[in-house]
């Protein structure tokens, strides 16, 4: 078995991954959202946000994209669960209210499908990521338009929760650091694809530390612990060529269907189950065809009309700071066989994959 994740994942390998997920969520570990606890009845400020429509529509938006939906079909794992981790994260660090707030509401800018407005609206073929997504770039302007009035009402300026916001390090932190954005991701889909234990992940969150600007371990096996799931989803999951295939045959039936008026631009700031419903009772052939491509995981398509391109997905690989008798370092400077996988997977996101793809999507 660890021969086979050292390997490059493989389409049958990455159906296998989430089958043996779901019969491990099913049947081993308690419901990841406990890890993550947060009470804001005595906050008339964050339930006022968390019950706002802005954030009740994250229920609806699956952090993983359309691979929750497809293929062998991941387990659920909300856009809200993920802000209300966050949000926990962060209190639990003694964050400021804004900060509180800017991290209950970062994601709140995503469109369907989470990811897919990197594919939707990018200028160009999206063959390597950068740190800025879509999302990213209009997540101010979204608050403004969705959540301006309610803002108001809470006396809060909107460029007073950006998440980019140089004084939210517990939020916010360049990679390779930890910040409460990656942690919770990482540790909630370590535990829905049952890699984690539950009091593994207890372990984690309880050793993290916050100091001085920055995230750190005092236990260096429990940073390891860590520190190998962002490494791995990065080549087995985010940047697995069956996971990009997914997306961009999702983003040409969407595209298909707000050619044809069968989705507006309101729609794709909707949830998932308004667009896949309208997706799916669509007669035409071309998005009919790519729901199939979808739902098939394929990685290559069989068309001669398709063209080769090279993709180079971005490295999500975390490299966590560890306290140790001389100071701060690095997982890799203590670690020899952290570094050797952390720097195998790093080459393999720059050295990228061939993709076939439709020339005219």
């Amino acid at each position: 078995m660890r021969r086979l994740f050292a390997r490059k994942i493989t389409y049958f390998g990455a159906i296998m991954l989430s089958i043996c997920a779901f019969w491990t969520i099913k049947n081993c570990i308690k419901d990841p959202s406990l890890i993550w606890v947060v009470d804001p009845e005595d906050d008339v400020v964050l339930k006022e946000i968390i019950n706002s429509d802005v954030i009740q529509r994250l229920k609806k938006i699956d952090q993983s994209g359309p691979p929750r939906y497809f293929g062998p079909k991941l387990p659920a794992f909300s856009r809200y669960d993920h802000s209300l981790g966050v949000l926990a994260i962060l209190q639990k660090a003694g964050a400021s209210k804004f900060e509180q707030i800017s991290g209950l509401l970062h994601d709140s800018s995503h469109t369907v499908f989470s990811h897919l407005g990197d594919y939707l609206f990018a200028k160009k073929k999206i063959t390597k990521y950068t740190e800025k997504s879509y999302q990213d770039s209009t997540h101010l302007t979204y608050l403004q338009t969705k959540a301006g009035s309610l803002l108001k009402k809470l006396n809060i300026k909107v460029e007073d929760i950006d998440p980019n916001n140089e004084k939210f390090t517990m939020l916010e932190q360049s990679l390779p650091d930890m910040c409460a954005d990656r942690i919770q991701y990482n540790i909630h889909t370590g535990l829905l694809f049952g890699i984690i234990s539950h009091r593994e992940a207890r372990d984690v969150v309880a050793d993290l530390q916050f100091n001085d600007g920055k995230w750190f371990f005092t236990n260096p096996v429990l940073a390891k612990k860590f520190a190998t799931l962002s490494v791995r989803f990065t080549q087995e999951f985010w940047g697995a060529k069956w996971n990009v295939m997914m997306n961009i045959h999702m983003k040409n039936a969407v595209k298909r269907a707000i050619k044809l008026g069968l989705i507006t631009g309101k729609d794709i700031f909707s949830t998932d189950d308004i667009v896949l419903d309208k997706l799916s009772s669509s007669d035409d052939e071309i998005i009919k065809l790519n729901l199939r491509r979808c739902d098939k995981h394929e990685e290559e398509v069989d068309d001669p009309s398709f063209v080769t391109e090279q993709f180079y997905p971005k490295f999500r690989g975390i490299d966590p700071l560890v306290q140790t008798e001389s100071g701060l370092v690095r997982l890799t400077e203590i670690d020899a066989d952290f570094k050797a996988y952390y720097e195998r997977v790093k080459g393999w996101c720059a050295k990228g994959y061939s993709l076939r793809v439709d020339p005219n999507s």
